[in-house]
């Protein structure tokens, strides 16, 4: 059975995660209005992973079949780029007007409009992929503004922890599960995108018309008034920009680890072991897989039931050597089936990593006024993003280091009469990789041991930080209440 991953285990998987997600609803006590919200998110980001993957899929057969001016126009055109300066817009822009919706709107508007396309177009072409990528960056963008509505409406800006791993399992499961109907369509039922695309215009219809329904408090969206403000600790520009350094720089090993060169190095070491072509197909599903489904499915309960014995302090500098460990070990690993199972422990502690850093970008952007944190902190994210699949598919294109010899398609590495030598200097090349990325999280672990006081503030001990800015915004409330009732009354005896 060729594709039990497709059959067998990611149904498993996908149950295990809807177990997670009514547990999730269950024990945090999510009202009714909440989970609307949640459904509408849910419904967004697997329509936005059939057509990511679409992109993905064209755009890696786009290297062996257009010139190579021609993929230097495309990369200039992706999606990852165009998203990198989105995201900052999408949150400056929507907290300006205080209305987060609006983003939503439009960007619930380009999911019809790539939906329909999509759906029109017999193939994606370079014109397809240009303006598509355009559409499709609006869609990446929106991740950012669905956190942020969320903490806003429903969790009054305060509690930014639960709100980030609520959406985290909720955006990963509706991902996953478009991954796996992707994958399905293309490697089982083996026919075009066509019915995907169309139920994606239907899901776009659906969540703009639910984003109708539900309403925004604009007192709640954007930053705290400068009275609270003014009695929270002070923003600093120099320690924010450390953290979208620590975050670019920790996203950048992870797409290191998570790149064509660790991919394609998997598969030469399999065809060297003479393992059929289908094999080694379902074995790069598994690699893409083995970073994801995981952490999906644990990463609440770590958040819940492990979190508040360490505090975000001391559970990030652990989740970061334990990264680091995973790292070093693969440097020395030249065993395909040992690297799946340590990327599993790598897509749990760089998930860790990551969004404890955006719940901390989150609780800022509410203090920092005309600065869009999260919105540079996705920016990081991009960018690393965009960095290493650029550098990689120029390098594959222009047949450069690594993949000089080898020849690709349909994103398998053919066998090849010069294997060994090739395999030897994909080794080489993985071992110098995973040492830059061990190196580069131990300097991330100490840049972040001791300057952590400065970019947590008040919230390195979360629970007194909540605490005391429920007081503040309870404090505010009874002023402003107070204040209008006395000119109220003023008015009144005129």
């Amino acid at each position: 059975m060729n594709n039990w991953d497709l059959t067998i285990l990611m149904p498993i998987i996908l149950v295990l995660g809807l177990a997670v997600f009514c547990f999730l609803i269950f024990n945090e006590k999510l009202k009714k209005d909440v989970i609307f919200f949640i459904l509408e998110v849910a419904i967004f980001w697997i329509a936005a992973g059939f057509i990511t993957f679409q992109f993905s899929s064209s755009k890696l057969l786009a290297i062996s079949s257009i010139s190579k001016a021609g993929y230097i126009i495309l990369l200039l055109f992706s999606s990852s780029l165009f998203t990198i300066f989105l995201k900052p817009i999408a949150t400056f822009f929507t907290g300006v007007i205080r209305m987060r919706k609006v983003w939503l709107w439009i960007s619930y508007g380009c999911l019809i409009i790539i939906s329909l396309i999509l759906f029109i177009v017999p193939a994606i072409n370079a014109t397809t992929f240009i303006v598509g990528s355009i559409f499709l960056s609006v869609l990446l963008a929106t991740s950012t503004i669905h956190y942020l509505f969320l903490n806003e409406q429903y969790f009054y800006r305060i509690n930014t922890l639960p709100v980030t791993w609520i959406l985290f399992t909720v955006i990963g499961f509706s991902t996953l599960l478009s991954f796996y109907f992707s994958n399905l369509q293309e490697v089982v039922i083996k026919s075009n995108f066509k019915y995907i695309d169309l139920s994606c215009l239907f899901m776009g219809i659906i969540v703009l018309a639910m984003s109708f329904i539900k309403k925004e408090n604009k007192s709640t969206a954007g930053v705290f008034d400068p009275t609270v403000i003014s009695q929270l600790p002070k923003k600093n520009n120099y320690y924010l920009l450390l953290i979208y350094c620590l975050t670019f720089f920790i996203a950048l090993t992870y797409y290191l680890s998570s790149s064509l060169t660790t991919k394609y190095f998997i598969q030469i070491r399999l065809i060297e072991k003479q393992y059929a072509q289908e094999t080694i197909r379902l074995m790069s599903r598994l690699f893409d897989l083995s970073f994801l489904a995981p952490s999906i499915l644990v990463s609440y309960f770590i958040f819940k039931y492990l979190l508040k014995y360490f505090g975000q302090k001391y559970f990030f500098v652990i989740n970061n050597f334990l990264l680091f460990g995973c790292y070093t070990a693969l440097a020395f690993i030249t065993n395909p089936f040992a690297f799946l199972c340590v990327n599993i422990l790598i897509g749990v502690f760089y998930n860790q990593l990551i969004y404890t850093l955006f719940s901390v970008c989150m609780f800022w952007n509410y203090r920092a006024p005309k600065n869009p944190v999260t919105g540079f902190f996705g920016s990081a994210l991009f960018g690393a993003k965009y960095l290493v699949e650029s550098l990689e598919g120029i390098m594959l294109k222009n047949k450069v280091g690594s993949f000089k010899e080898i020849e690709v398609v349909d994103n398998l590495v053919l066998p090849n009469t010069n294997l060994s030598t090739i395999s030897s200097d994909f080794a080489d090349v993985i071992t110098i990789l995973f040492s830059i990325c061990a190196v580069i999280l131990l300097l991330c672990a100490l840049i972040f041991y001791y300057t952590s006081n400065k970019i947590f503030v008040d919230f390195v001990n979360y629970r007194l930080a909540t605490q005391n800015l429920k007081n503040i915004l309870k404090r505010r409330v009874i002023e402003k209440t107070k204040t209008q009732i006395d000119v109220e009354n003023l008015e009144l005896s005129e």
